[in-house]
């Protein structure tokens, strides 16, 4: 058992190091020093599936690199007190992303703001603290809805909670569209 781990080390970090250093330094397009280092191991008995898996999933990442611009990849932790709903949202057709960037030292005070508008929450609305990934404090908030017009009605429930603009540096609210068969794990989009 220690070999296969082993040998999945090693795999890991070859495929690790010649993908991820570019993503690294995106900004200036040069391989940075870091490298972003995924550890996986196979079930008992299934190495060829994976490492045949694994290869088709990197192809993937060599076709699709050069059409995309890596924008974001940070960790986050869901603050259920501050949110109506489980963490997960619901696949429905559109998401309202807002990313909330705050001065520093404003996170506790940003925090207590959300928790006094819990109560007034309408639909589900997911509230998470970056951890990892990006300046912090930073925080992100998803509100699915099944149509993009039904976002546009709620705009007047789009608004953060009192008291919070002097604590916050810059905000960006995106629409987001669900593709289900560019995810895993999802059931179709709710109508």
């Amino acid at each position: 058992m220690g070999n296969d781990r082993e040998a999945s080390l090693a795999r890991d970090r070859r495929h690790g190091s010649s993908d991820a250093p570019r993503r690294s330094n995106r900004r200036s397009n040069r391989e940075g020093p870091y490298a972003r280092i995924a550890v996986l191991r196979p079930h008992d008995g299934r190495t060829v599936e994976f490492e045949a898996g694994y290869i088709r999933h990197l192809e993937w990442h060599r076709q699709a690199a050069p059409h995309v611009e890596y924008v974001g990849n940070a960790v986050y932790e869901y603050l259920p007190g501050l949110s109506r709903g489980t963490g997960e949202p619901q696949p429905t057709a559109r998401l309202e992303l807002t990313t909330v960037d705050l001065v520093p030292g404003a996170g506790g005070a940003f925090e207590a703001a959300l928790g006094a508008a819990h109560p007034t929450l309408a639909g589900e609305t997911l509230w998470y603290r970056m951890v990892a990934g990006g300046a912090v404090p930073r925080y992100a908030r998803l509100r699915p809805r099944p149509t993009l017009s039904a976002l546009l009605d709620e705009r007047s429930d789009q608004a953060l909670a009192d008291g919070v603009k002097d604590l916050i540096a810059r905000t960006t609210v995106e629409i987001l569209t669900l593709r289900p068969t560019l995810s895993l794990g999802l059931p179709p989009a709710r109508e």
